[in-house]
């Protein structure tokens, strides 16, 4: 299984590697660092292939079968924040912003994360006024974030609040070169 493991690593072959992971915990042979990380990537590769399809199928078809897909994985992975805007940033390039924006603002809610804001902020929501409002109240919890202020920025962008974006994108980068 090991053996099986390394070479599904080695030839990228997700699908298969994120199927046979679970078989791998039930008896014993993952090593707990390794293993985190290696089901993380699967994940999000497999995630990533459902997304290319974007291009060659209905994009609400690809959206849903992300959802299928995100349903199926097992809790402790679907409270990742890493594999959480993983799959939200993947929801985006399918077109799903308005679920995108609600999903991320319950978990940054619950718990913060940088790479979640960072998808938040690449959200084209229909309700951008709203979306705006939520980032706004997180900043008196984070106020020296660089991930927040850069997010603040594109979405004063969205509401044409443009004063606003120049100084969050300032702040942003005075806090973090990028």
């Amino acid at each position: 299984l090991r053996l099986r493991v390394e070479a599904l690593t080695r030839l990228a072959r997700w699908g298969e590697l994120a199927d046979l992971l679970p078989t791998l915990q039930a008896r014993g042979l993952a090593d707990d660092s390794q293993f985190a990380a290696l089901e993380k990537r699967a994940n999000r590769e497999v995630l990533g292939w459902i997304a290319q399809t974007a291009g060659r199928s209905d994009r609400s078809h690809v959206a849903r079968r992300l959802r299928e897909y995100w349903q199926a994985l097992p809790r402790r992975l679907r409270q990742d924040d890493e594999l959480l805007a993983a799959y939200a940033g993947e929801l985006l390039r399918a077109g799903a912003d308005d679920e995108v924006e609600a999903l991320l603002a319950g978990a940054l809610e619950k718990q913060w994360s940088n790479a979640g804001i960072d998808v938040y902020g690449r959200a084209r929501s229909t309700r951008p006024e709203q979306a705006l409002a939520r980032a706004e109240a997180w900043k008196a919890a984070h106020p020296s974030n660089p991930a927040l202020m850069l997010a603040l920025g594109r979405l004063c962008l969205q509401n044409h609040r443009w004063l606003d974006a120049r100084h969050y994108f300032e702040a942003a980068l005075a806090l973090r070169k990028s």
